[in-house]
């Protein structure tokens, strides 16, 4: 008889607003998400991200904005969004 446990997870990482510029940095290390964790037994990727309005001033918001979206465009690219499909979601909150 052959016994196949299969482990399901979930992986939440947190990124403070100083660490956003991380996120679109890890393609350029050449390493890949596969190298980190397995998409197959992966049951929910959540990526937990800090709230701008309470961070940074009005001022501040509109041009980071911007660059924090870029970030994290590049960071879903980087671990295959698309194939990861609703097991993947984002978490705003206060830090």
């Amino acid at each position: 008889m052959i016994d196949i446990t299969v482990i399901s997870f979930q992986l939440t990482l947190r990124v403070s607003t100083n660490e956003t510029p991380c996120l679109s940095r890890l393609m350029d290390y050449g390493v890949s998400p596969e190298a980190i964790f397995n998409t197959e037994q992966l049951q929910l990727f959540r990526l937990s991200l800090p709230l701008l309005e309470q961070e940074l001033t009005r001022q501040e918001i509109a041009t980071t904005r911007r660059r924090y979206s870029r970030h994290i465009r590049t960071f879903k690219s980087w671990i295959g969004v698309e194939a990861l499909k609703e097991r993947y979601c984002q978490q705003y909150s206060a830090s």
